[in-house]
């Protein structure tokens, strides 16, 4: 796979997700957006605040990577750090470190276009980082500075972290 395949796959799957997402949380009023399953079971609105946060963090990677990267396309080869996150993302129940964890207490109905417009955002940096080597330029993690990652693996976890939260904010909002 080509760093431009990885940026059409985030880029295609955002917007799906995305949809999804809006679909399930845009008719709920604020009791229900907030309302957890059980004690210690985050919340639609919690899990968005989550997002937004976590998400928060990988704008100026990204935004380092697309003024960086050497022009063209190269194949997808993820970073050790970037590997061990992205599956971690993919089946981890672990908690979530705990700079990332959302607010306690009600959250507003502001939180979905808070998260709707960052995610808008993250799609404008893909598209703009569609003729970049994302392998060419690493960057800080944004949680370890001194390890570094690559383009591919910013957006791959972006969009694997979207995947493992949709189907809970979904079963959650109805």
């Amino acid at each position: 796979m080509t760093s431009a395949q990885l940026l059409e796959s985030f880029l295609s799957s955002s917007e799906q997700d995305s949809r999804s997402l809006l679909a399930a949380v845009n008719g709920l009023d604020e009791a229900a957006l907030n309302k957890q399953p059980s004690a210690g079971v985050w919340s639609p609105a919690q899990i968005l605040d989550h997002l937004c946060i976590a998400n928060g963090y990988y704008i100026q990677p990204i935004d380092d990577v697309i003024a960086h990267a050497a022009k063209g396309y190269d194949e997808v080869r993820h970073s050790f750090v970037g590997k061990f996150i992205i599956k971690a993302l993919s089946s981890s129940k672990a908690p979530a470190p705990k700079q990332l964890t959302p607010r306690d207490g009600v959250i507003g109905r502001d939180v979905i276009d808070k998260w709707s417009n960052l995610q808008k955002q993250l799609e404008e940096k893909a598209k703009q980082a569609h003729r970049l080597k994302l392998t060419s330029h690493k960057v800080k993690n944004p949680f370890i500075p001194l390890v570094r990652m690559n383009g591919c693996d910013l957006f791959r976890i972006l969009e694997v972290h979207l995947k493992y939260h949709l189907p809970r904010i979904i079963e959650r909002s109805k």
